[in-house]
């Protein structure tokens, strides 16, 4: 496998769960998991942590159109 092209960085879909859930918790199991691959495969995944940012700072990035909305465009 080889990089054709890069986009700019954005944040990435954002984790969701129950209200009854401890987010937090979630949260700090999954930035385990992330610390606990090798540099090489957190390099290879493109990931090297969580971060916590506000709703309006995430959906303030803008969003690409959907192909079916290209599509009726033409």
């Amino acid at each position: 496998m080889r990089d054709v092209a890069e986009t700019e960085p954005t944040p990435g879909l954002p984790y969701i769960t129950s209200k009854s859930q401890d987010a937090l918790r979630i949260a700090r199991a999954v930035q385990a998991a992330i610390d606990a691959l090798t540099d090489e495969d957190r390099g290879n995944l493109r990931i090297r942590g969580l971060i916590n940012i506000p709703a309006s700072a995430y959906l303030a990035i803008p969003t690409a159109p959907s192909p079916k909305a290209q599509l009726r465009s033409s």
